[in-house]
């Protein structure tokens, strides 16, 4: 009988070696959280075209069935004629989605370079955006992006309901006093010219913070009402921002999941106990075609880290959970 036992240890203590030693095992590491944000905008008119609008909401379906075969997650993040297009046509695909296990969110496209524009149209505006898709979806919308403005765009966010920020670029640098803002956002004309990541180096954007003003929103308060996620790029164009050629358009290929590989690898470098960790990088639909080779190609160079418990995908409403546990 004894010598059964034994025999039992040394099988199960074999097994475990072998599960240690192979690419299918889940290690005690610190995990890196890791999330893609996708803006259903860009078609203005789907608001009376109910083709244009099925369309746009067939794309979204597409893109998030190809992330669902890995295990993966997206949140998506809305215009305002999206929703109204979801509305008008009897489509409730962002309540679709969002059952489906993704995230949702409003993509507002309010603030930078608008005209006439105050502080207090600045809340209401995007006030008025959270309560169509919450009444559209019976959600409660917790997050924002697209508001990146010279005014306080960290205020109008509070002012509004909005619990957290994603989606920051360069442009939200112009909130800040002129001698605080990173050089590479000195003097931004408007925020297509200043589309880049913010913090500028990846260290600093790989965990969340609080603020409770924009004058000073990269400095961490404790008091602040207000989370900031931090985006690290247009994952179409991460090849061309390293090499300096610009922040948004291109292509989708290889090299840019190069590229996308090599910051995970440095941000789970950053991973911490009791620290939340993250990395996500984003993307607009603005037209129905959905790259399914590339998001494969993608999805599949990530699972590795996946399956050894490195790296989890999380909804971006998931990370900003996570930060507040």
């Amino acid at each position: 009988m004894k010598k059964w036992i034994l025999l039992s240890i040394i099988l199960a203590t074999f097994i475990n070696l072998v599960t240690f030693t192979t690419g299918g095992c889940k290690t005690d590491e610190p995990v890196l959280y890791i999330g893609f944000m996708v803006h259903l905008e860009g078609w203005d008119q789907e608001v009376t075209n109910q083709d244009m609008f099925m369309h746009h909401a067939e794309a979204a379906r597409e893109l998030a069935s190809i992330f669902e075969e890995y295990e993966a997650k997206i949140t998506f993040e809305a215009r305002s004629e999206f929703v109204e297009g979801c509305m008008n046509w009897n489509d409730n695909v962002l309540l679709e989605l969002y059952n489906r296990g993704h995230g949702i969110g409003v993509h507002a496209d309010v603030g930078g370079g608008r005209e006439n524009l105050t502080q207090l149209s600045f809340a209401s505006q995007i006030s008025i955006m959270k309560q169509e898709m919450e009444r559209l979806t019976g959600l409660e919308i917790l997050h924002v992006s697209g508001i990146c403005s010279e005014l306080d765009w960290v205020k109008a966010g509070i002012d509004a309901g909005y619990k957290f920020a994603t989606g920051t670029i360069g442009y939200c640098a112009m909130s800040m006093p002129v001698d605080e803002r990173p050089l590479e956002y000195r003097d931004c004309p408007n925020p297509g010219e200043c589309h880049g990541v913010i913090p500028v180096e990846l260290v600093d954007r790989v965990n969340p913070w609080k603020t409770s003003t924009g004058r000073h929103w990269l400095e961490h308060d404790p008091g602040g009402e207000f989370v900031i996620l931090s985006e690290s790029g247009v994952l179409e164009n991460l090849a061309e921002y390293v090499k300096g050629e610009g922040s948004s358009g291109g292509e989708f290929t290889r090299a840019d999941i190069d590229v996308y590989i090599e910051m995970l690898e440095e941000a789970l470098t950053y991973t911490k106990d009791g620290q939340t960790t993250f990395l996500y990088v984003g993307l607009s639909i603005g037209s129905p075609e959905i790259h399914e080779y590339m998001y494969k190609e993608w999805l599949a160079a990530i699972k590795p880290y996946v399956d050894s418990g490195q790296v989890e995908w999380k909804t971006l409403p998931e990370i900003y959970s996570a930060y507040l546990e």
